[in-house]
């Protein structure tokens, strides 16, 4: 016997799941199927749960809580483990904060999350959520995603600024995303925090679909240019193992047999 309750929790959950960039309280009491108090009474309940939230334009989309769910549910046997290890190399060799972070909506999601063991250190949190156009974790998201998937995040973008460095012009972006994906990485110069520069490369699975970014940040006081590409070098390295791990198949693996 299935509670009632329960099910219309579930139901909405479903239908946040399938507009993970937002629905009207309207459309979503329409879809399934209850009256918008009770759709509202669900949904503020599911809010405190950290299953559902409201953005600023009031629709509803996935919270917090229903993204790291199917997070460990969907990657524990697939891209967590595959990246553990390359992480933490990367985390060794740099001594910074490294991330490991996913698409979720218009916004990139850290999996993994590993700090800087030095005093002064960018911050990073499994959870937390950082905005597409002004991180390099979010641009390399952004740039590797394809046809009508890209022009609606694109069209989804709040290009808020940041900072005085950070990209508000779409045309702009555009092109931008197109070097990164002609480079194979992604630069952040204090586009979202002027105290912070990052780095970020693709992470890609067997059938050469971006799952995931690998992204170091360090603080500007401790940034030297001259050791970017060295950095670069040592992100792609390691982003390339994970996607390597996950079963990417490329031309310089082809030598190898």
């Amino acid at each position: 016997m299935v509670i009632q309750s329960i099910k219309r929790a579930f139901d909405i959950i479903e239908v946040l799941s399938e507009n993970p960039y937002g629905v009207t309280l309207t459309t979503l009491s329409e879809l399934v199927g209850l009256h918008i108090s009770t759709t509202h009474r669900i949904l503020n309940s599911l809010r405190e749960l950290r299953y559902a939230e409201q953005s600023s334009d009031r629709t509803w989309k996935p919270g917090a809580g229903l993204v790291g769910l199917s997070s460990k549910l969907l990657l524990k046997d697939d891209l967590l483990p595959a990246a553990l290890s390359p992480v933490d190399r990367l985390w060794k060799k740099s001594n910074e904060t490294v991330h490991l972070a996913i698409l979720h909506g218009a916004e990139t999601y850290d999996v993994i999350a590993k700090e800087s063991p030095c005093q002064v250190r960018c911050s990073a949190r499994i959870g937390q959520r950082m905005p597409l156009h002004a991180t390099a974790l979010g641009k390399v998201l952004l740039a590797y995603q394809q046809g009508n998937r890209l022009e609606s995040l694109l069209k989804s973008l709040d290009l808020t600024k940041h900072t005085q460095d950070t990209i508000t012009d779409l045309d702009y972006l555009k092109s931008h995303l197109k070097e990164i994906r002609e480079k194979g990485y992604a630069i952040n110069y204090s586009e979202y925090s002027e105290s912070a520069v990052a780095m970020a490369a693709p992470v890609m699975n067997f059938r050469g679909d971006v799952v995931a970014a690998l992204g170091i940040g360090i603080p500007t006081s401790r940034f030297d240019k001259a050791d970017l590409q060295d950095i670069v070098g040592l992100v792609i390295k390691e982003a390339g193992q994970i996607s390597k791990n996950l079963g990417y198949f490329t031309p310089e693996r082809a030598a190898e047999f």
